[in-house]
């Protein structure tokens, strides 16, 4: 695929690059560089670092006030999340870009707030049979006549669904790689970015499955360094990503009425 930084050298071409639809994506697959997509992520990423590390701070501290409502998190943290994409694309294209743009992902309150409730409704439809489980076996407990004969073998089923569900987790966090950047970048609705989400990861599992380990232990490195390092890993994580969608999916858009759907 045609280097997306190479639009900012051509003025004529502005933000109007025209890549792949994903249809074409999807029916021709792509080739995964692992090495191009660090690069493309840093390059947005490495001329503002003051400006990302400013505003993970500012993030941190509105999502700690939100926490008073018990809540608020779930109402703004993928707007908030999204910001260092959209503002790592005005880098990426060359754009003139103020520190407002990393609240850009507002902009996308209600596909990002469709994607947050059905991420929770996952979450609760996985977690329900731990639920029954304790319940059923928490009511057996009490009409046993040895209970603690019965408690090694409660306790290995439980542990053995706990780790069904981590892998459930990572698969399903690796099928929705893609799903904010179309709904902040793409413009897409909810359905939509996921299903197309979906159907781009399914090309190259394995390398994004790996991809989003390492940028993982990319975000968490900063835990090592007092937890102040996250307000320079975070952005990066995102950044990463953006790097992976720039390369693949393109980041063209002439206005705000198209998508990447023909």
């Amino acid at each position: 695929m045609e280097d997306i930084l190479d639009m900012g050298d051509n003025p004529s071409a502005g933000n109007s690059y025209q890549g792949p639809s994903l249809e074409e994506l999807d029916a021709r697959g792509y080739h995964f560089d692992f090495g191009k997509y660090f690069e493309t992520g840093w390059k947005a990423m490495k001329d503002d670092i003051g400006q990302f590390i400013l505003y993970t701070l500012v993030m941190f501290m509105i999502l700690g006030v939100s926490f008073i409502t018990l809540i608020g998190p779930i109402f703004i943290a993928f707007p908030l999340f999204a910001g260092s994409l959209l503002y790592g694309r005005k880098a990426l294209l060359k754009e003139e870009r103020t520190f407002n743009d990393f609240f850009g992902g507002f902009k996308f309150f209600g596909p990002l707030l469709g994607y947050m409730g059905l991420i929770l409704l996952f979450a609760l439809l996985l977690a329900l049979p731990i639920g029954l489980v304790m319940g059923i076996n928490l009511a057996a407990f009490e009409t046993l006549d040895n209970p603690d004969a019965l408690a090694p073998g409660m306790l290995g089923a439980m542990l053995s669904y706990q780790f069904l569900l981590f892998v459930v987790q990572i698969v399903i966090t690796t099928f929705l790689f893609f799903t904010v950047p179309l709904i902040v970048i793409g413009h897409l609705g909810t359905i939509d970015a996921i299903k197309w989400s979906i159907r781009l990861v399914r090309k190259n599992f394995w390398w994004i499955l790996l991809f989003a380990f390492v940028t993982g232990i990319v975000q968490q490195a900063g835990v090592l360094v007092c937890y102040i390092g996250l307000l320079f890993t975070i952005p990066l994580a995102q950044c990463l990503t953006l790097g992976v969608y720039a390369e693949i999916v393109g980041l063209d858009k002439k206005n705000g009425e198209e998508t990447l759907l023909p």
